[in-house]
């Protein structure tokens, strides 16, 4: 196991911990006057699990930058050699709801050449937590991807009417109509919908063989999601959009991401095929 992997590890124990101890605490679900990348205020909860990761990789004397939902940018050193990408919760609303599906998301970027931008493409290991279901996911850039240290792969499944979907159309129902009849048109004609409330949830199940495919065409999903789509890529899945040559947003703070997630080529040029340029945007 490679180091970084080690780390995430290790993480991983504090990470349990301050939720485990804070998940049932009220105040812990007041909102603070801290404004997220997102544009939403952030809760107490949200705040202590982000402090728990800045704190560990301070601790570590790691050369890094976290890019982080909700502080934005933090810099913990003027030569970093790594970007820590991270959603410290994912899932607040179903954490505000008594909702069991919340996790946390990180990954490990190596910073290129000071003319070059650090994106997805140099991500070198990442891992989500679901914190109510004891499943912890795991990868990096030359091995696949493991569920509570089993290799996993995503679904064979390439029929679209024998396909489960997870779809985020949020906030954009009423304002982007073309967006949401173009996804519709595929739901349609998929065998059902599944939506877990936290993206990276719905990444990983990707990845586990559980649904067959994402997509989140929206333009409005945070970089700090870029941990579960690293995960399902690992394991087989096809990451596609229709704006690039290839998926690989640069990881700063304010990136926002449209994108399809499939279990495979099959399925996704299916779903491709009733989606233009125009609904990635």
């Amino acid at each position: 196991m490679n180091e970084l992997k080690k780390l995430l590890l290790e993480l991983d124990e504090h990470m349990q911990e301050v939720y485990q101890t804070n998940a049932g605490e009220k105040k812990f679900l007041e909102k603070t006057d801290n404004i997220n990348v997102t544009g939403e205020r952030s809760r107490v909860i949200d705040m202590l699990l982000e402090e728990t990761i800045i704190d560990f990789f301070k601790e570590k004397a790691f050369p890094c930058v976290i890019v982080t939902e909700e502080r934005g940018k933090v810099a913990l050193t003027a030569t970093p050699k790594f970007v820590v990408i991270t959603d410290p919760l994912d899932g607040t609303t179903n954490f505000s709801r008594g909702i069991p599906l919340t996790c946390y998301g990180i990954a490990i970027a190596k910073i290129r050449k000071k003319s070059e931008q650090t994106a997805f493409n140099d991500i070198q290991a990442a891992a989500v937590r679901s914190f109510h279901t004891d499943e912890f996911f795991l990868s990096d850039s030359k091995e696949g991807s493991t569920l509570n240290n089993q290799a996993i792969t995503p679904s064979k499944e390439t029929n679209l009417q024998k396909s489960l979907l997870a779809i985020d159309l949020d906030r954009i129902w009423h304002k982007k109509p073309a967006k949401v009849q173009a996804v519709l048109s595929i739901v349609k004609q998929c065998k059902g919908i599944r939506r877990f409330g936290a993206n990276l949830l719905d990444m990983c199940y990707v990845a586990a063989g559980r649904i067959e495919c994402m997509i989140d065409i929206r333009n409005m999903l945070s970089i700090v999601h870029t941990p579960g789509l690293f995960i399902a890529k690992k394991s087989g899945a096809v990451l596609s959009t229709k704006l690039y040559e290839e998926f690989n947003p640069t990881l700063e703070a304010q990136e926002k991401m449209s994108f399809v997630l499939c279990n495979n080529a099959n399925l996704a040029s299916k779903i491709l095929a009733k989606l233009d340029e125009s609904h990635f945007k």
